[in-house]
């Protein structure tokens, strides 16, 4: 089971040898609310950016992710809105 190696000590190593060769690590984790891998790994790194998707990911469902990542002590550093919709004004903007 994922979670069961995520949680294992060769995680944990592997982590640490990370951390130790690179500047910054990121791991793309299944959603919060669907899996326990995203919040057994979030006990183990420095931070969690929560990413939600623009038409995708219901409210309810941010917030659920949100108190459960708080309730396995995860440091959740921000949030990342994506495929959200270029309004005519933001696509002047971006064609410059």
């Amino acid at each position: 089971m994922p979670s069961d190696l995520i949680a294992s000590p060769a995680m944990t190593s592997l982590i640490a040898r990370l951390r130790d060769d690179a500047d910054v690590v990121l791991f793309d984790a299944p959603p919060v609310v669907l899996a326990t891998d995203a919040a057994e790994l979030a006990t183990l790194v420095d931070g969690v950016l929560l990413t939600v998707s623009a038409g995708h990911t219901r409210r309810d469902d941010a917030q659920r992710a949100v108190d459960l990542l708080g309730k396995v002590g995860a440091r959740l550093v921000g949030a990342a809105l994506v495929n959200a919709p270029a309004d005519a004004e933001l696509r002047k903007y971006l064609a410059a």
